[in-house]
C-alpha cells in the first residue's frame, strides 16, 4: 500500500477511534440522563481523564463526582451553593491554568463545561438530577504547535479542588496508548 494510502488510513482510523472514544464509551450513558458522563464508578475522591491526540489537535475529557469540586452533589440549597457552582464552571473554563504543556504549546480551541443545576440541560431536564449521584463534565479540544514533541502535562486541577484526591487518565496518542494514576504529589502525566 502506498505511504500516502497509509497515512490516510491511519488517520480515518485515529478519527474514528477518537470518536468512539469520547462519545460512546460503554458508561457514558446513564439510564437516567444524568450527568454520569464516563468515568465508571462514581467514587467520592476520585475523577478521570481521557486524553487523545490526533495529528496537532488534543482532546481531553474530564469527569469528577460533583461532591469533590463543590463538596455537595444536591440542588443548591441557598446563595452559597449556587456561587460554588458557577465558581467551579469558571474554574474549569479556565483550562489554560488547569493543564500546562511542555516543551511545546497547546492554545485551547474550544471547551464545553458541563455543571448540574446551571447547565441549559438541567432548564430542559430538571428530573435527570433527581438522584443521590451528579458528576461534573468537561471537554476540552487544544490545537498543539509541533504536537510530536509532547512531552508532559501538568494536570492542576488538584491545586483548584482539594476534594480531588486522584485523578484516573487514559490517554491515546496516534501510536501509543497508556494509563496513569495522579495525585496531588505527582500531578504530571509524561508520555516518554
Amino acid at each position: 500500500m502506498p505511504q500516502k494510502k497509509r497515512i490516510m488510513l491511519r488517520k480515518s482510523l485515529a478519527t474514528g477511534w477518537l470518536l468512539l472514544f469520547m462519545s460512546y464509551s460503554p458508561d457514558n450513558h446513564s439510564s437516567e440522563g444524568s450527568f454520569s458522563h464516563g468515568h465508571g464508578a462514581h467514587v467520592h475522591g476520585s475523577a478521570s481523564l481521557r486524553i487523545v491526540l490526533d495529528n496537532n489537535l488534543l482532546f481531553i475529557e474530564f469527569d469528577s463526582p460533583a461532591f469533590n469540586l463543590v463538596g455537595f452533589e444536591h440542588e443548591p440549597a441557598n446563595e452559597a451553593q449556587k456561587s460554588a457552582l458557577l465558581t467551579v464552571k469558571q474554574a474549569l473554563d479556565s483550562a489554560e491554568l488547569l493543564f500546562r504543556f511542555t516543551p511545546t504549546r497547546c492554545r485551547r480551541e474550544k471547551s464545553d463545561i458541563e455543571v448540574p443545576y446551571i447547565a441549559e440541560h438541567y432548564e430542559n431536564h430538571p428530573r435527570s438530577y433527581q438522584h443521590d449521584h451528579v458528576d461534573i463534565h468537561a471537554n476540552y479540544v487544544f490545537q498543539c504547535a509541533r504536537a510530536e514533541k509532547l512531552k508532559t502535562i501538568s494536570v492542576n486541577l488538584f491545586t483548584y479542588f482539594p476534594g480531588i484526591q486522584e485523578i484516573r487518565v487514559q490517554w491515546i496518542f496516534e501510536n501509543r496508548q497508556g494509563v496513569a494514576i495522579l495525585t496531588a504529589d505527582n500531578p504530571g502525566l509524561k508520555f516518554d
